[in-house]
C-alpha cells in the first residue's frame, strides 16, 4: 500500500511553503488584538495550515496504490447440483458428436453436463487448468444447496490433486442456490478481488438469489 502525488512540486518547495503559512497564519492571529485565549488562536492556526495542506494534497491528486504480493487468486466454480448429471439432446449428430468427443479427450465415457464442465478443465492434459494456474493461485470451488472449497492449486506440481478432485466430483445435490453460492465463493476470498470467476452451470437456480444478480455484485 502506497500514498503517491502523480501532480506533485520538488520537496523543498512544499516544504518552504508550508512553513512560510505557518509563520503567517502565526504572526496573522498573534497580532490580532482579540479577547480569545491563546490556546484558541493556537488551534485556529492549526486549522488553516491543515487547510493549506488539504488543498496542495488536492491540486497533487493523491492516490492510494494497493500492490499485490505474489500471485492473484482465480475462482474455479462447478454446479454440482442433480440438473448437471443430465446430458443434453442436441439438434443435430455433429455438435451431439463434438459433446462425446471433449468428454473423451479428458478420460470420460459420459458426456453429462457436469462431465463436459470437467472435460473442459482436464482436456488435452488439464492444458486450461495448468495455464491459469500458472499465473494465478487457483481456488476449485463446488456449488449447489451450498458452496464447497476443493482445494487451491498453484503451479502444474498441484494439478494431479486438482484432477482427481474434480473427476471424484458427482452431481447428486437437489438444491441449486448458484447465486448464494457465488456471494459464499467470494467472501471465502477475504475481500480479496479475484482476478476473475469462471463459473461452469447450467444456469438453473432451484432457490434464492439468481446468479446473474450475484454476477452484477460480484462486478461490483
Amino acid at each position: 500500500m502506497e500514498l503517491d502525488l502523480p501532480r506533485t512540486w520538488p520537496s523543498w518547495v512544499v516544504l518552504a511553503f508550508l512553513i512560510v503559512a505557518a509563520g503567517y497564519f502565526f504572526m496573522l492571529y498573534r497580532r490580532e488584538g482579540t479577547l480569545a485565549s491563546q490556546p484558541f488562536k493556537f488551534g485556529l492556526t492549526i486549522l488553516r495550515w491543515l487547510l493549506v495542506v488539504l488543498i496542495i494534497v488536492m491540486l497533487g491528486e493523491l492516490d492510494l496504490r494497493i500492490d499485490r504480493r505474489g500471485l492473484p487468486y482465480l475462482a474455479v466454480v462447478i454446479d454440482d447440483s442433480a440438473s448437471m448429471s443430465i446430458p443434453d439432446r442436441y439438434a443435430d449428430a455433429k455438435t451431439e458428436s463434438a459433446a462425446q468427443s471433449l468428454a473423451q479427450s479428458a478420460g470420460i465415457q459420459s458426456a453429462t453436463r457436469l462431465d463436459l464442465a470437467k472435460a473442459i478443465l482436464l482436456t488435452k492434459q488439464a492444458e486450461l487448468l495448468r495455464k491459469l494456474s500458472s499465473e494465478h493461485r487457483v481456488r476449485l470451488y463446488a456449488v449447489s444447496s451450498s458452496m464447497r472449497l476443493l482445494g487451491e492449486f498453484t503451479g502444474a506440481d498441484e494439478l494431479e490433486a486438482a484432477r482427481k478432485q474434480l473427476l471424484d466430483l458427482q452431481a447428486e445435490r437437489s438444491d441449486s442456490r448458484l447465486g448464494l453460492g457465488l456471494r459464499e465463493v467470494l467472501k471465502d476470498l477475504s475481500g480479496v478481488p479475484p482476478t476473475a470467476v469462471i463459473f461452469l452451470t447450467d444456469g438453473i437456480t432451484t432457490d434464492g438469489e439468481p446468479l446473474p444478480d450475484a454476477a452484477n455484485y460480484a462486478a461490483r
